[in-house]
Parts: C-alpha cells; sequence; structure tokens
C-alpha cells in the first residue's frame, strides 16, 4: 500500500504542476488552480499529521497508508477532471466528482474509526463529518468562485453537491462498518 500512497501523491503534484503551468488554459482558468495548489497538499498532509500524533501516546502505530491514499485520491479526481475537462466536457461529472470524492474521504474516516466501535457509529460518525466537510467545501467554492452577481447561476447546484457528497460519506459509514464487522467476526474466531 504504501507503493500505491507514494504513487497517488506524485499523480497529484504532476497534475498541481500541470494546473500552474497551464493556468490561462480553460479548463484551469477560474477555478482557483493557484489555491488548490496549496489548499491539496495541506490537507493530504492531515493523515500523516494525525498519525504522528497518535504515535505519541501508541508509538508501534503504523502508518495509515491506505487512509492518506484515499485523501490523495479526491483531490486527483478533482484535478484530473479539471485537467481533462471532464466538468466541462461532461454534464454528469461534477455530480460524479462530489459522490465519489467524498466517499473516498469517508472511507479514510470510516477505516481509521473502525477500532472497537459499533456499526450504527461509524456510519453516523462519518455521515456526518462527510456532511459538515461538503458544507465547508461548497461555502469556500461559493466564496473564491462567487464574485459578482452574474456568476451566481454557475453554483447553482450548491445543495445538490451537498447532498451528493452526504451521500457518498453515508455509503463510506456502511462500507466501514461492514468491514468492521467482518474483522470482528474473523477476529472473534
Amino acid at each position: 500500500m504504501a507503493r500505491l500512497n507514494i504513487g497517488v501523491k506524485v499523480v497529484l503534484v504532476a497534475l498541481l504542476m500541470t494546473a500552474l503551468a497551464f493556468g490561462d488554459s480553460e479548463r484551469f482558468s477560474d477555478k482557483a488552480m493557484a489555491a488548490r495548489a496549496v489548499a491539496y497538499p495541506l490537507l493530504c498532509a492531515v493523515p500523516g499529521l494525525i498519525w504522528w500524533l497518535a504515535r505519541r501516546r501508541r508509538p508501534t502505530l503504523a502508518y495509515p497508508h491506505t487512509a492518506d491514499a484515499l485523501v490523495t485520491m479526491s483531490f486527483v479526481v478533482d484535478l484530473g477532471g479539471n485537467a481533462l475537462d471532464l466538468f466541462d466536457r461532461l454534464a454528469w461529472f461534477d455530480d460524479a466528482a462530489h459522490f465519489t470524492n467524498w466517499l473516498l474521504l469517508g472511507l479514510a474516516l470510516g477505516i481509521t474509526l473502525r477500532r472497537d466501535r459499533p456499526g450504527w457509529e461509524i456510519v453516523w460518525m462519518v455521515t456526518g463529518a462527510g456532511a459538515v466537510a461538503a458544507i465547508a467545501w461548497e461555502v469556500a467554492e461559493y466564496t473564491s468562485f462567487v464574485q459578482t452577481v452574474e456568476q451566481l447561476g454557475i453554483y447553482r447546484d450548491t445543495v445538490g453537491d451537498i447532498c451528493l457528497g452526504t451521500s457518498g460519506a453515508a455509503l463510506a459509514g456502511i462500507i466501514a462498518a461492514t468491514l468492521n464487522r467482518r474483522r470482528l467476526a474473523v477476529a472473534s474466531r
């Protein structure tokens, strides 16, 4: 899993460099790529930071490569969609990206939380965290991109995006709870 994690990070860096180098291109312009170039690496550092803090109490805790890769993959989906111009060429891609990205982020959280928690708790924690994160993301997009009244129409799907993000997170919680139940069943044998 470590190799996959490193590979996904290399792809993310390549996509960020492409977005910055070709920022005037229609697929990247007016999409806050400079802000993403700062925010995405910082957000990708969160799993490592949490692991580093947790290791202070549990020094033998293994690095969460799977969760880390899932977090990074969500940003690769976003940047890859822009690089391939999928957001503008495919009407459904924005919705699919919102659902998929919150699914990936929710799975990262869910597999991290799954130790000794009942399934319903995992589902609610991942869904709730995903809903809050989806709302925060949409607020950030709205404040970054809507500068004039004319631009309001661009983000009229904000509520739908929040619902898709929350649905993706809910599915992630269900998957994580199912994985946890199976892990506990195997451990009790």
